[in-house]
């Protein structure tokens, strides 16, 4: 449902649900999870979206440190991980800091 909401242009009320999810699956299944990290990195794609790319870098680092304590390194979520960091360091048009990152991806 949040995606939705952020595909039909409302960023805060997809927000708004990423973080009532967030909650729920904090308290069923925790920190160290797969689904902890998919729902930051999908709240850091909306701040991305947003132009907010602190808190986009912020969300996506969280999911990135998940991926790397639950999933081999080479696991295609990490690398994953490494190119949205890329992808938002390329909007920051920080251009050497986001080829760091998108050589370290591995989808």
């Amino acid at each position: 449902m949040a995606a939705n909401y952020d595909s039909m242009g409302e960023p805060d009320t997809a927000l708004e649900f990423y973080c009532k999810s967030l909650e729920i699956i904090l308290t069923t299944l925790g920190e160290n999870h797969s689904t902890t990290a998919i729902t930051y990195m999908n709240m850091a794609s909306v701040y991305e979206d947003q132009g907010d790319f602190e808190k986009a870098l912020e969300y996506h680092n969280k999911a990135l440190t998940i991926r790397l304590d639950v999933l081999e390194e080479n696991h295609p979520d990490v690398g994953r991980s490494y190119f949205n960091i890329g992808s938002v360091y390329d909007s920051k048009e920080e251009y050497d800091t986001a080829l760091e990152y998108y050589e370290n991806h591995s989808v």
